[in-house]
């Protein structure tokens, strides 16, 4: 009997995973491994994956690779909602598990060289990286390291981080990774990049921002873009150039940016209060307003994303998206997993958008870990 292209890789995909990993063992299987991923290819809108093979956790990191998504780390501590929380009293989770989007399969990674939980992380190159500190104790009280995956190596490799007493974030900038402070807070400190092929970390240059508690990085076109809050309501924007190795102004006084994406030579500024949309045009830096039609309900949905040809870029699990194509907006809804579920972690996959995980909280529950992940695909 002839297989078609997507039934020969789930066929191999699944003699090749390890038993008790996700590997399809009978014919049962394969067969709702099969029908995932026709379901998969061919429906829009949400889709449930196959659980992971690994414990419920909220908190985790995932990334997408390559077709493929990397769920890591994260913890099995439940904190209900706005309550104050003692330490976990376990260490984060120091395992981690890879989908195959093209045949809805799981496979483990190699385990981390320790537990992480809500690191922040990038992906360069094919490879993800992470900051984490946690060794052996909840606490999380030895020095910062940088972690490096690579999914075809199956290998981890570990590097000093930045020691400074802030919070850094990670972001990709060409074919190297930016540690940027996230707020000044704790005081001002240094942003910086970090060169993989020598493997050392170099300061940027001060930028020209005064000091605030609020800060965002993306790259395009070659260069760094940084916003900064420097009011209740206005941003101010500045850009560095490798090449000048030099930081310039470039606005001032626009409202304050939830989030800021970065795609096609193009900076998206998500406005935190107005729910429209900036568009800075990289290349010729001009900036133009984009509104989105007005709400229908009593229901305020916040802008979570960005749609494209051939990539997507979201920061939530519903709400508004902005397709850049056609200039049009379309909502997300909740997937039908999301009944008081909190804190799910979730990454662009292509244009599509992958969920994982999250505490679940009703008012006569406690509380639970679902272990769910969920797909949602776009319109063709």
């Amino acid at each position: 009997m002839r297989h078609s292209k997507t039934t020969r890789a789930i066929l191999v995909a699944c003699l090749l995973s390890p038993i008790g990993a996700g590997s399809c063992t009978s014919d049962s299987q394969i067969h709702d491994a099969m029908a995932t991923a026709s379901r998969l290819a061919t429906s829009p809108g949400w889709s449930r994956l196959p659980n992971p093979p690994l414990s419920p956790r909220s908190g985790a990191t995932v990334e997408y690779v390559d077709g493929r998504v990397i769920v890591l780390g994260g913890s099995d501590q439940l904190c209900p909602p706005d309550a104050s929380c003692t330490a976990p009293i376990h260490p984060p989770f120091d395992d981690g598990a890879i989908l195959d989007l093209a045949t809805s399969t799981w496979s483990p990674i190699a385990p981390l060289p320790f537990g992480v939980n809500v690191s922040s992380s990038a992906v360069v190159g094919g490879k993800v990286f992470l900051l984490g500190s946690c060794a052996v104790e909840p606490s999380c009280t030895n020095s910062p390291q940088l972690l490096r995956y690579s999914p075809d190596d199956y290998e981890w490799d570990t590097f000093p981080a930045p020691v400074e007493p802030t919070r850094y974030l990670l972001a990709p900038f060409e074919d190297d990774l930016v540690a940027f402070t996230a707020t000044d807070q704790f005081g001002s400190y240094p942003d910086y990049v970090f060169h993989e092929p020598e493997e050392r970390w170099l300061p940027l240059p001060n930028d020209p921002l005064p000091e605030t508690t609020d800060r965002r990085l993306t790259a395009s076109s070659g260069k760094l873009y940084l916003f900064g809050a420097v009011s209740a309501v206005a941003d101010t924007a500045v850009a560095y150039d490798p090449v000048l190795s030099s930081w310039q102004v470039i606005s001032t006084g626009r409202a304050i940016a939830e989030y800021v994406w970065q795609a096609d030579s193009r900076v998206y500024l998500s406005s935190r209060f107005a729910g429209g949309l900036t568009i800075l045009d990289t290349t010729s830096g001009v900036m133009e307003d984009v509104q989105p039609p007005p709400q229908q309900g009593p229901e305020v949905r916040p802008t979570i994303g960005i749609l494209g040809n051939e990539w997507a870029i979201y920061e939530g699990p519903a709400g508004r998206v902005f397709d850049a194509d056609s200039s049009n907006w379309f909502d997300i809804e909740p997937h039908p997993g999301s009944q008081g579920l909190l804190d799910e972690t979730l990454t662009s996959a292509g244009r599509a958008m992958f969920v994982f995980g999250g505490a679940r909280w009703s008012e006569s529950s406690s509380g639970s870990l679902p272990n769910e992940a969920w797909l949602w695909t776009p319109p063709i």
